[in-house]
């Protein structure tokens, strides 16, 4: 007897396994659907997850590129530099055995952009009084003009009126207050060290309060103050100055991201020395900036500051955030999918 082979099939999603048996004059194979087996079919890469990581890394790599060459860009002082302040306040002359007189005085200082060279600034600087009320009418603060060149990037002095000099041009970005920042004080035509002293509100702005001073100094030729400007007219007979020392000191409130000054106030004493080495107040001038000019600094430390925040932190930072999480969220999609792949 011939035998014969039948097999019965029946299509289901999944594996199958045979199931071998024997019957009298018969071998029947039935395939039977076994759910406990995996299908062994190959999981394609996700289009979406190669996706992400072609929109992730242009962000990512843009965020970065952007914080190592624009930002520094930003931080330099601008082409257009520009900056108008007006002090005013008081002085007082001490004539030798006579009462005080006591009158005010004004003072204008304006510095605008001249050139740029490369990172390179040229400004010049003006310095005038207008107006003053002064006992003596004959007494007149000088007028000059002063050229200036400043490194855009670090704000360091390169040159003024063509004599090299220390000391900085204007407050760096993002103060902290155990540092001392060493500036060229216009006024007292010398270097001040300013060392923090407190935070202080000022129009509703958080401001470092900075405090520089220089004792005894002693030149023939004494800098621009309303010191130097009017003892020259009132003791013509202190010959090249040489029994006299100036005393000289600044206060300034500065915004801490943007390094605008808000508010300064300086002070001058001259003090005449006698022969046996006795100092006498001569002099002594206070000026600070007018509510106005508080007002405007006010204005441009808020506008730099939100500039700065917009432009340097979240522009570039918000790129990378999201590049850096398009980028790992397609990798774990993609180490998903291989897992899947390796477990059949």
């Amino acid at each position: 007897m011939r035998s014969s082979c039948t097999t019965s099939f029946t299509p289901k999603a999944g594996k199958y396994k045979k199931n071998v048996g024997d019957s009298v004059g018969h071998y029947t194979i039935i395939w039977m659907y076994d759910p406990t087996i995996k299908r062994n079919r190959t999981q394609p890469v996700n289009g979406k997850s190669l996706s992400l990581v072609v929109a992730g890394l242009p962000l990512l790599a843009f965020g970065i590129v952007w914080i190592i060459f624009v930002n520094p860009r930003i931080q330099r002082i601008p082409e257009t530099y520009s900056s108008e302040t007006i002090f005013q306040g008081t002085y007082q002359m001490s004539h030798f055995g006579q009462d005080p007189q006591i009158a005010t005085l004004r003072i204008d200082a304006k510095t605008n952009t001249k050139s740029i060279e490369n990172n390179r600034i040229h400004l010049v600087e003006n310095i005038y009084g207008p107006t003053m009320e002064l006992e003596i009418p004959s007494l007149e603060l000088p007028t000059y003009s002063i050229d200036l060149t400043v490194d855009r990037r670090n704000r360091d002095y390169i040159d003024r009126d063509g004599k090299s000099i220390d000391g900085k041009f204007a407050f760096p970005l993002n103060l902290e207050k155990n540092n001392t920042y060493y500036l060229w004080n216009n006024l007292a035509e010398t270097v001040l060290d300013y060392k923090f002293i407190r935070s202080k509100k000022i129009y509703d702005i958080e401001t470092y309060e900075f405090r520089g001073a220089v004792l005894n100094l002693p030149k023939k030729e004494y800098p621009f103050t309303p010191a130097s400007a009017l003892i020259k007219d009132l003791w013509p007979t202190l010959k090249d100055y040489e029994w006299s020392s100036l005393d000289y000191s600044t206060k300034v409130n500065v915004e801490p991201k943007s390094g605008i000054i808000i508010d300064r106030t300086d002070r001058a004493t001259l003090n005449y020395i006698n022969q046996d080495l006795v100092e006498t107040p001569t002099f002594i001038s206070v000026i600070t900036f007018t509510e106005q000019t508080k007002l405007n600094n006010a204005k441009k430390a808020t506008k730099k500051k939100r500039y700065l925040a917009i432009y340097g932190l979240y522009y570039p930072y918000a790129m990378i955030i999201i590049g850096a999480l398009l980028v790992i969220f397609s990798v774990s999609s993609y180490l998903r999918i291989s897992f899947l792949r390796y477990k059949t």
